[in-house]
């Protein structure tokens, strides 16, 4: 017998948007219900909410959750996983996404507290996700444990950011006509949301202080208060010292929170990150070095910087804390599924997905795929990004901690599983090495034939991506709009020179005697001396710009918010532009093999074009459901899907 939906008007096994089957309900609030289901056009769990009708019936709550359910589709951070479907059926308004095992708020329960290790490694996850967020304008408001899901991992708990819902342009407020902050929740608001004020990234700082002082308490600040109590403790009293609520907590620990928490916007931290990279500093954890090739005595690699970046105001967003290394997993006694809009496929995917490969793992022989087949090849779990050298394409799996290689030749993986660094956001070949880096700045060197790491740093800088050659890497911070130099022609690291480039930093590039950064933000290409990392040019493209990449004697540059490719002369900065496919809000451009391909992220097509004239050549081909990165090797084109732990390859 099917259970019948009070508010919904739906039951389980229903199935939405023509896709998702309700297989059970797993929770109700007063804002809508959550399924567990199947999504049966990729055979993979889901999770299914379905918002009650009332809100359905609001015109303005319509239409921003369109809005944001769009925007949240499109979203490829691997602790902010994209919504995979959203619509409406019955009148009724829904979303589905993966699914996780649990939430921080469930684990609450079953272990009261967390130590303080487990704590920062979960928590320092939120804080990227929020600086990620805040650097595009988007302001969470709603940041508490019940909205941190986290997935078992052998290297400790995946942390992602749930439930976009509420966040809107960084200008908005969040109080109703009454006072009370509009849909949140009162333990973890900040005083300014009391108050009625703008909200701005610090209000999801203070929640997320609040939310780290839960887990190692057991309750949240100011508890048990309520009501109007709860109103004026949040605005004029300061929160209990959590080294004098619980024992075993560091002086500096509880400073750093208690600096989170402050009242006034201004005096707590200039981004998430930095509070987590002080709370870690009181705890003595920081990451260690290890090098093939060290100076004589044993003496660690010195920290040569050769050029500053002033220090951010409270309004610049530029995040420079390590993440923490996760070591304990969540328990399996009392799983739960739990709905999650937040960064990488649930883990129980991946054996569904295994089954349904074109092209299994595995190193043994091959013959070269026939021009048009189309292979998936499992990797690791949330693969972001490529690269191609070396005879091999490298996927660096962020959910996962690992590379994997493919051998583009015989289209089969080459190495799996392969240990790189703490959530690796970025891999690049060069210099004779595989570099695989993470958004703290943990920089491993890894031999591209067994994996065998090389040398190892930790930087101490935020990295969104990675690019190496000219005797360095260089790795971008795209919140804060810089480019790093980092050393590494001597086979040690030595951190170089910091140079901004520009706003919203989005890719990086080496060829042609430059290197070549794209900001979409400024809407600019900047040209690099690659021996001194000073800006030779500043090339102005229009708005929605991308990618970058190099090959087939120019930089081509993805143009997604006009569907075009631009062709970029890499001695004189003249660009011409090719319509190359649909307008999206993120697209790709890789090139080699006498091909330029324009991979659309929001529809998952590629369409190829002809370098000498930028004409298309055939139709655009769907390649995968939700890309993170393109590249070419091999004649053929690889494309990293997020969702699905998987590496598509198109022959040509």
């Amino acid at each position: 017998m099917a259970l019948t939906s009070r508010r919904t008007g739906l039951r389980v096994k229903d199935v939405v948007g023509g896709r998702f089957r309700l297989d059970a309900e797993l929770a109700e609030g007063g804002m809508s219900r959550v399924y567990e289901a199947v999504d049966l056009k990729y055979d993979r769990p889901a999770a299914v909410k379905v918002l009650a009708r009332w809100l359905a019936d609001d015109d303005e709550f319509r239409q921003r959750f369109e809005r944001e359910s769009y925007a949240a589709e499109r979203v490829t951070h691997p602790h902010v996983l994209p919504v995979w479907d959203y619509g409406e059926q019955e009148g009724l308004l829904y979303l589905a996404t993966p699914l996780c095992d649990t939430d921080l708020g469930h684990l609450l329960s079953d272990r009261e507290k967390l130590e303080p290790e487990q704590a920062l490694s979960i928590i320092a996850q939120i804080a990227w996700a929020l600086d990620w967020a805040h650097g595009r304008g988007v302001v969470h408001r709603d940041v508490k444990p019940e909205n941190v899901l986290l997935v078992g991992g052998g290297r400790g708990d995946h942390a992602y950011l749930a439930d976009f819902g509420l966040a809107k342009s960084a200008t908005g407020t969040t109080l109703t006509q009454a006072g009370h902050p509009a849909g949140l929740t009162p333990a973890y608001a900040a005083p300014e949301q009391w108050r009625g004020d703008v909200v701005g990234p610090a209000a999801d700082q203070y929640a997320l202080a609040a939310t780290l002082y839960t887990c190692l308490t057991g309750h949240p600040p100011f508890h048990p208060r309520r009501g109007p109590s709860l109103r004026e403790a949040h605005l004029h009293e300061a929160p209990p010292d959590v080294s004098g609520v619980v024992g075993g907590v560091p002086e500096g620990l509880a400073a750093s929170i208690a600096r989170g928490l402050a009242k006034e916007p201004g005096r707590r931290f200039a981004t998430c990150r930095e509070l987590v990279a002080a709370a870690e500093a009181s705890l003595h954890r920081r990451p260690t070095e290890t090098a093939v090739d060290r100076p004589r005595g044993g003496e660690a690699d010195a920290l040569d910087v050769g050029g500053t970046v002033p220090s951010p105001a409270v309004s610049d967003l530029t995040p420079t804390a390590p993440v923490a290394d996760a070591q304990a997993r969540v328990p399996t006694a009392r799983r739960r599924r739990t709905l999650v809009i937040a960064g990488a496929v649930a883990a129980a995917a991946l054996a569904v997905l295994a089954a349904v490969l074109v092209l299994g793992s595995g190193g043994g022989g091959g013959s070269s795929p026939p021009a048009g087949k189309l292979v998936r090849l499992a990797v690791g779990r949330a693969p972001i990004d490529l690269a191609a050298g070396a005879g091999g394409v490298f996927a660096a799996n962020s959910g996962s901690d690992t590379l994997t290689r493919i051998a583009p030749r015989r289209g089969v993986v080459k190495q799996g599983a392969v240990d790189a660094v703490h959530t690796p956001f970025g891999v690049a070949v060069g210099e004779g090495r595989t570099w695989a880096v993470g958004p703290d700045g943990e920089l491993a060197a890894l031999d591209p034939e067994t994996g065998a790491r090389l040398a190892h740093k930790a930087l101490g800088i935020q990295a969104d991506g990675i690019a190496a050659g000219y005797g360095a890497v260089w790795i971008f911070n795209g919140t804060g709009g810089t480019v790093t130099r980092v050393d590494v022609r001597s086979g040690h690291i030595r951190m170089g020179r910091t140079v901004r480039v520009g706003l919203g930093t989005t890719d990086v590039a080496v060829g042609f005697g430059a290197v070549w950064v794209t900001n979409a933000g400024s809407a600019t290409l900047v040209k690099l001396d690659p021996r001194t990392a000073k800006v030779i040019d500043t090339i102005r493209l229009r708005g929605g710009i991308s990618g970058v990449a190099t090959g087939n004697s120019a930089v081509w540059v993805s143009n997604p918010g006009r569907g075009r490719v631009i062709r970029v002369d890499p001695a004189t900065g003249a660009a011409k532009r090719f319509a190359a496919g649909r307008v999206a809000d993120d697209a790709d451009v890789a090139v080699g093999d006498g091909a330029v391909f324009y991979v659309n992220h929001d529809d998952g097509t590629a369409t190829r074009l002809d370098p000498a004239t930028g004409r298309r050549v055939g139709a655009p081909v769907r390649v995968t459901a939700s890309p993170s990165s393109a590249v070419v090797a091999a004649h053929t084109l690889w494309v990293a899907d997020i969702d699905r732990g998987i590496v598509a390859g198109l022959r040509f």
